[in-house]
Order: structure tokens, then sequence, then C-alpha cells
């Protein structure tokens, strides 16, 4: 992954260090946990202050799905459904809020 980011980003790395701030990661163990990880590496190779997050919008779906089997799940769904073809539906609503 380094090899590619290098080779084919365009960067030399002391580019790399300069303009990597952080990375959102979908949490695997390959971008984020163990030492050998690619964010690790990245981190001790190219950018000293990278800062590694979880990417928020995967969180949120995976609490989703985690959740999902439960009934309040289902009327959260439908509530949900149910405002967004209320204000859709209906241009005053929309300039209401």
């Amino acid at each position: 992954m380094l090899q590619t980011v290098l080779i084919q980003g365009g960067l030399i790395e002391v580019e790399i260090g300069k303009k990597l701030v952080s990375i959102g990661a979908n949490g695997g163990s390959m971008f984020t946990r163990c030492r050998t990880s690619v964010s690790m590496q990245m981190k001790e190779k190219l950018a000293p202050y990278l800062v590694v997050m979880h990417c928020c919008a995967h969180h949120t779906n995976l609490t989703i799905q985690t959740f999902y089997f439960l009934s309040i799940m289902h009327c959260l769904e439908d509530l949900l459904q149910s405002l967004h073809s209320y204000f859709t539906r209906n241009l005053k609503r929309v300039l209401k809020l």
C-alpha cells in the first residue's frame, strides 16, 4: 500500500509527510489496529503526526446493522420515512424548516 502511494500518488515522501494530516478507515485491522497496519506504517515512515480515525459513516452503518433486528429500529425507520415524505411533497413545509 505504501509503495502504491509513493509510486502512483505523484508525491515524494517529504511532500506526503507535510500534506497528509489524517486518514479515515473502515476500522479493519489492516488499516487501524495492529502495529503492522497500513496507517501505522504511514505514521512511522511518512507522516509522524498522522491522525487515524474510524470513518463515522461506516461506524454509523455498522451500528444500524447491529440494531436493525430490534423492533424499535423498524419504528424509527417508518418515522423517518414518514417525515421525509411529509416534507418532500410540499414546498411550503420545506420553506418553513
